[in-house]
């Protein structure tokens, strides 16, 4: 068994596959619209407590996989104090559900060669899960291969909020809020 696990680390490492983790550097946000004491509001909601792994090879991009990605929706943070209130315990419910997960399942666009200092644009499809609930989602994300050893990049979807089972309670000062909320991961991963 041992000789299998070196050969493996041999064969890859000079491949050039590695894993790639994602740093505190990356952040998981929301953006949501509503209608705050009669004006219109975009809510930004951000937490830099975000996992997640990519394997990546520089010789062969179009091997590239994207391990689950995993965001702690306890620390989602907006600009108001009651609100991250709302959020943890009554939208999201994070003492039960403190997890949002992103599991992909194929990946597409990915380009067959790729040089340090490229971009390129990618659909990264999975099941999106938040509390409890899974749906298939797809990210469309610019990747950048900042050197060897560093990936960057964005990615974005849109979905909406009831389709995960989430309710936002009715506040007086709150005349409207969207069922759309556009979610990213700004993301900077090394070796």
């Amino acid at each position: 068994m041992k000789k299998l696990i070196l050969g493996l680390i041999l064969v890859f490492g000079s491949l050039g596959f590695a894993q790639f983790k994602l740093t505190d550097a990356s952040e998981a946000r929301f953006y949501i619209n509503e209608v705050l004491l009669g004006k219109d509001k975009q809510v930004i909601g951000v937490t830099s407590l975000v996992t997640g792994e990519v394997n990546f090879d520089l010789a062969n991009p179009q091997a590239t996989t994207v391990g689950t990605i995993s965001i702690d929706a306890s620390d989602l943070s907006t600009d108001d104090s009651r609100r991250n209130s709302q959020i943890r315990n009554r939208i999201l419910q994070t003492s039960q559900f403190q997890f949002i997960t992103f599991s992909p399942t194929e990946i597409t666009g990915i380009p067959e060669t790729v040089a340090v200092g490229d971009s390129f644009d990618v659909e990264i499809t999975g099941d999106l899960t938040i509390k409890e609930t899974t749906q298939s989602a797809t990210f469309s994300t610019n990747v950048t291969v900042v050197s060897e050893t560093e990936l960057s990049g964005l990615g974005s979807t849109t979905i909406e909020y009831a389709d995960y089972g989430i309710n936002i309670p009715k506040v007086p000062l709150v005349a409207r809020v969207d069922q759309e909320v556009k979610l990213e991961l700004l993301f900077v991963a090394t070796k």
